[in-house]
């Protein structure tokens, strides 16, 4: 399936932990990367581009991350 790609979504407020996942994908032309650093945002992404991962942060700034899973 070439140009295929997989969108993952990171919800997460902390710049180096984001730094960190951006680095291990670097190199992954097949992974689009994704990150909200606030729950809402999270949310809106997440309906609009139908990840196909979700690494979600329990601690966010607006929104504890529990009441973004559900």
């Amino acid at each position: 399936m070439s140009g295929w790609k997989a969108h993952h979504l990171y919800i997460e407020n902390n710049v180096a932990s984001v730094r960190l996942i951006e680095k291990i994908l670097h190199e992954r032309t097949d992974i689009e990367f994704l990150n909200a650093r606030e729950g809402q945002i999270g949310l809106d992404l997440a309906r609009q581009r139908s990840p196909d991962l979700v690494l979600l942060d329990l601690r966010l700034p607006d929104l504890p991350g529990l009441d973004v899973l559900s």
